[in-house]
């Protein structure tokens, strides 16, 4: 397992300018307008769980409120477990992860339209308790048991197994990442179609 490391404000605001400059490419971000609205917090606790950011999207506890933390906002820990050049696994990707939730709370309608369903099989919100089991399972092995698992074709990782609204994180991370060379895919047909979908919505937003 990697050990949590520091991540330095500098890298963070390096990593996170890099993603505004490409969801304004591809016509999400304007300033202080639609994902322009999503802002970054690097929180001082360290990462607990593994988890190397989070955004609250299904809305605020009592104690959340309490502490400060806010609906839509990214928060990175000081120190997480970051994977350099692992797909997935470093800082620009989580952000990239995680505008996706964020997204969600600036735009929650779009969230709610059949497009989704019919792309991701489940709406946003609803669990996924036989794709919960298997991100577990395959957290026991090593990476090459999900790329050979019949899975691999549908999913873009093993983590966008455990719901839906992960499978869609995980997919809109990767059409950031690959955004200029989709057609890698191909021989992916349901990370393919779900790719493409995603693409169809922005390009049907009106404010592309």
């Amino acid at each position: 397992m990697i050990g949590n490391q520091k991540i330095e404000f500098d890298e963070l605001c390096r990593s996170f300018v890099k993603v505004q400059a490409e969801l304004e490419e591809i016509g999400l971000w304007f300033e202080d307008y639609y994902l322009g609205e999503v802002d970054l917090v690097q929180s001082p606790l360290p990462s607990l769980l593994g988890e190397m950011g989070y955004v609250y999207d299904s809305g605020l506890g009592f104690f959340d409120e309490a502490l400060g933390y806010e609906e839509g906002v990214i928060y990175i820990p000081k120190y997480a477990p970051v994977q350099a050049y692992t797909p997935g696994g470093t800082l620009v990707d989580t952000i990239r992860h995680e505008f996706a939730h964020a997204w969600t709370v600036v735009d929650p309608e779009l969230f709610e339209k059949k497009w989704f369903v019919n792309t991701f099989g489940l709406e946003y919100w609803d669990e996924d308790e036989l794709g919960q089991s298997l991100y577990k399972l395959f957290r026991k092995y090593e990476v090459s048991a999900f790329e050979n698992s019949p899975y691999f074709d549908d999913y873009v990782s093993s983590y966008a197994l455990s719901a839906p609204c992960e499978d869609f994180a995980e997919t809109f991370m990767f059409f950031l990442r690959y955004r200029k060379s989709l057609k890698r895919f191909k021989h992916r047909p349901g990370v393919y179609r779900k790719l493409m979908s995603i693409k169809k919505i922005i390009s049907e937003l009106s404010i592309y």
